[in-house]
């Protein structure tokens, strides 16, 4: 019984004398991948990846009927990364919670006043971005697309140049 077991079977020997040397050559040699099989690295398509420093600033409303206080940074030393050479972002999803002035709360974000009302959504003006914001309990949701996504340095800036302000 342990012999009948441990025969391979027509096909599996087949396989291993013809059908596996040429699946190995096509993939290792001429499209340079490898598998897991053997212990290889495998092909892996990992998510971007974004660290940035919370400034967490507070913004002070200007005294007197019609004037603005400066809008406040919000973050600082951005880093993205796709992990994978050759890739860009398509998307960017973030929340802003304790609003309580709607849609008078604005963030600029990629160089377009985004105001944090419900059903906020356009496009940016530096990477042509769409946007969407949806509010729920005083959280807003931002969710910034590119279908041919964007760089990793063009990401850093806009993050590092996201601004907050309460007209």
């Amino acid at each position: 019984e342990k012999r009948i077991l441990a025969r391979k079977s027509l096909i599996s020997r087949i396989w291993l004398m013809t059908g596996k040397k040429v699946y190995r050559a096509v993939t290792r040699g001429l499209l340079n991948f490898t598998d897991r099989e053997g212990g290889g690295p495998r092909l892996v398509n990992d998510a971007p990846t974004l660290t940035a420093v919370a400034l967490n600033p507070t913004f002070t409303e200007a005294a007197g009927a019609g004037t603005q206080a400066p809008a406040v940074n919000v973050f600082s030393t951005a880093n993205a990364s796709t992990l994978e050479p050759g890739q860009s972002i398509i998307g960017l999803n973030f929340t802003v919670s304790g609003l309580l002035d709607g849609a008078n709360e604005r963030l600029v974000v990629d160089g377009t006043a985004i105001p944090l009302g419900a059903g906020s959504s356009g496009t940016t003006a530096t990477n042509a971005m769409g946007y969407t914001v949806t509010l729920a309990g005083g959280t807003a949701t931002v969710v910034l697309s590119r279908p041919g996504g964007v760089s990793v340095a063009n990401l850093n800036a806009l993050v590092n140049a996201i601004t907050y302000q309460n007209t």
